[in-house]
């Protein structure tokens, strides 16, 4: 009946296994725990994941709440005899040498196997339980906390083998059966570590216990777990496909071309209607005639004179993001050690500033038609504000989406965006050095060029010193 329980749990049906899963908690069989593990760790649908779970704890409880069994002698396979209090009966005189001879032979033995028995309880703590392999089938007298606090780690080491972290698991089973040695005897706890290790029994325990073979196995089940990382996120890149990369290039573009063009216009109509209104005011001569002559001069600007503003808005912004994703894709894959690829950081952080940039440029906007309507009331400071905390908000989740990128973590992704922005001004200042040095060279050398047709004129003739 197990046996075709088991089974079940296998049905593409998702209400077969469910029953399989009800029957085998009702079972309470601490056989099928292992089986409901699997289920909990693999089991496309989340309800019965968690039914399988509550169902392995319900096993192990009913098996916590068994009263336990008498003690079997080792020896002879059945209950201990119980010791009398009667005096032994004095041998008959008849006895001979070799009859007493095999009597103390025979008692000796029973009391060295009597030594060798398991007690009912014996303490295994500090420095003897890291060092002593727990003995099944002994009772060891451990404190309710620490028993408490080792169901936990178990429940622990479950939950990170069903993540597939071993590793971590590893280390939570170490810690319960170093808190509980009676945890030998669980078969909850040792459908766990068959689970994690891969092994069955003593096998198993051995291997949690030995501290050279479990950091072996650690670090095995770390490697394993970061090349599954590896792998899963290459997956991911390699499904991002230049199409979705141009799609977000082409917005950011658009982004960047016509924001700032409508600040520009904001700005202009807003500060027309303003100077409009100043220049009603009376009795203030000179203010209106200032406000009347900024009025005439806005009034100039065409559409045609916005084109420039969106030419180069659209060259600074797209041509300074290449130049800066150039450099972080290098540092990050050269430098860092990180697993991406160009299109799949143009898909990330694009995707990014292509949701947050609009809202950037709305509250600017905002705050700019407020400071020309409100004639400069402290209202538009609180605009301001916005502007800086969301400024800062993009930059700092910039970093964070370079590392999401690259699998690497923000605070690689950091180094990655503030080297290449430390790169990149470097090169803008040794650059405009130079064009400053070779402009002011240059401009000297116009300026203090002198005529070579005046030369003579200006030039006193040598003088000749007759020889003496």
């Amino acid at each position: 009946m197990l046996d075709d329980l088991i089974s079940q749990l296998n049905d593409d049906d998702p209400a077969r296994r469910r029953e399989a899963i009800v029957a085998l908690g009702k079972s309470k069989n601490p056989a099928a725990l292992r089986p409901l593990a699997e289920i909990y760790r693999s089991d496309p649908e989340p309800d019965l994941r968690e039914l399988a779970r509550k169902a392995g704890v319900y096993i192990r409880q009913q098996a916590d709440a068994q009263p336990e069994s008498p003690r079997q002698d080792s020896r002879r396979g059945g209950s201990a005899p119980p010791q009398s209090n009667t005096p032994r009966s004095p041998q008959p005189e008849e006895e001979s040498y070799t009859q007493r001879r095999m009597r103390a032979l025979e008692e000796s033995r029973r009391k060295a196997l009597e030594a060798a028995a398991p007690v009912d309880e014996e303490p295994l703590m500090g420095a003897e339980a890291a060092s002593r392999r727990p003995i099944r089938g002994r009772k060891y007298n451990v404190p309710k906390e620490n028993q408490e606090r080792a169901r936990k780690y178990v429940d622990a080491a479950l939950t990170f083998n069903s993540n597939g972290d071993d590793a971590k698991a590893m280390k939570n089973l170490t810690e319960a059966l170093s808190l509980d040695p009676n945890l030998i005897n669980d078969a909850y706890f040792n459908s766990i570590a068959t689970s994690v290790t891969g092994m069955d029994g003593d096998m198993a325990i051995d291997l949690i216990i030995d501290r050279g073979q479990r950091k072996q196995f650690e670090q095995k089940a770390s490697n394993k777990l970061k090349q599954e990382r590896i792998d899963k996120h290459v997956s991911v890149t390699q499904t991002t496909s230049w199409t979705d990369a141009t799609w977000e290039i082409v917005v950011f573009v658009l982004i960047v071309t016509i924001g700032p063009v409508l600040q520009t216009l904001v700005a202009m109509q807003t500060s027309l209607n303003f100077f409009n209104t100043i220049s009603g005011i009376e009795g203030a001569p000179e203010i209106s005639g200032l406000a009347t002559s900024l009025q005439s001069g806005l009034v100039l600007f065409t559409g045609a004179t916005l084109i420039p503003v969106a030419f180069m808005s659209a060259l600074i912004g797209v041509g300074g993001l290449a130049l800066q994703l150039v450099l972080v894709h290098l540092m990050a894959t050269v430098l860092f050690g990180g697993h991406g690829t160009m299109r799949h950081l143009l898909t990330v952080l694009l995707g990014f500033y292509n949701r947050w940039l609009p809202v950037l440029f709305l509250v600017s906007y905002i705050g700019t038609a407020v400071f020309f309507v409100s004639a400069g009331s402290p209202i538009a400071a609180c605009f301001v504000i916005i502007v800086v905390v969301l400024s800062l908000y993009v930059l700092f989740n910039t970093s964070s989406k370079v590392g999401q990128a690259y699998d690497f973590g923000g605070l690689r992704g950091c180094l990655a965006v503030n080297l290449s922005h430390a790169l990149i001004l470097g090169v803008i200042t040794v650059v405009t050095v130079l064009l400053l040095q070779a402009v002011g060279t240059a401009a000297l050398q116009t300026f203090f060029q002198i005529d070579q047709a005046l030369a003579p004129v200006l030039t006193p003739e040598p003088t000749l010193v007759p020889p003496v």
